[in-house]
């Protein structure tokens, strides 16, 4: 059931992993690099996230919601949520791009570069901005989350 809960959710986790994927782009990646179909990938996953994980949970069973601790840290692994689906996703199309040429002779081989692509993105994001900003945010998303679906319900 919509509830203001789950709409905040759904927009500030979403406005959280645009924010994310500029931060990657400033920090880690060089400046003005194409970061493609990724970006609309962690927005639309931060809102499909935030509306069924940290929505539900501020929003409750009836309509009053978890408790503040509960919500923010459902915030963080909101946030980790999503970046896990990114990571995963991302890799995931970045071997069938190469799969596409021809590359692997085997599946097994590109099963092996799936993994090789996803340990090299999560080396993108283990860093001090990026972390920040994945913990640091989900949890202002959390506690924000929470507010709303303590005073709209």
């Amino acid at each position: 059931m919509p509830t203001p809960a789950r709409l905040a959710a759904a927009i500030l986790l979403a406005a959280l992993a645009w924010g994310a994927i500029q931060v990657l782009t400033w920090a880690v990646l060089y400046e003005n690099a194409k970061t493609g179909g990724i970006t609309l990938l962690a927005v639309v996953g931060g809102a499909l996230v935030g509306w069924f994980m940290l929505g539900k949970t501020a929003s409750g069973e009836i309509g009053k919601g978890e408790r503040f601790g509960v919500c923010a840290t459902a915030g963080i692994g909101a946030a980790v949520t999503v970046t896990a689906l990114c990571l995963v996703l991302n890799s995931f199309w970045t071997m069938i791009l190469k799969s596409l040429k021809s590359v692997y002779t085997e599946p097994y081989m590109a099963m092996e570069a799936w993994m090789a692509f996803l340990v090299e993105d999560l080396a993108y994001v283990s860093n001090q901005p990026m972390l920040a900003t994945i913990f640091g945010g989900g949890l202002v998303v959390g506690m924000t989350t929470w507010a709303v679906g303590r005073i709209w319900h």
